[in-house]
């Protein structure tokens, strides 16, 4: 499950990095909006659906990194560090609700 957490940071943020370096996109901050929400939006699901707050660790780990890393970018690092506090009040949810069953 874990591991599995590590894929989605990583898929969503790598997919942004290499259609950037290819030049397929332009770099700027609407992409890496979108690669935060996608990333949000799958981590938030999967979790729920797994009942697994050890999937979304490493996804809160990557979004809270994101925010350190784009700290020049206040929109793209807010949204990352917003990202990973509605992940971690997930993950709180989760477990809890993976504890009573």
């Amino acid at each position: 499950t874990l591991l599995a957490g590590w894929l989605t940071i990583a898929s969503g943020l790598n997919l942004i990095t290499v259609l950037t370096a290819q030049g397929w996109i332009a770099p700027s901050a609407v992409w890496a909006a979108a690669a935060i929400a996608a990333v949000l939006i799958v981590g938030a699901l999967v979790g729920r659906r797994l009942v697994a707050p050890v999937y979304l660790a490493p996804i809160i780990w990557g979004l809270a990194a994101v925010a350190v890393a784009e700290s020049g970018q206040i929109i793209v690092a807010g949204m990352a560090a917003a990202a990973a506090l509605a992940l971690a009040v997930e993950a709180a949810v989760v477990g809890r609700k993976g504890a009573a069953i």
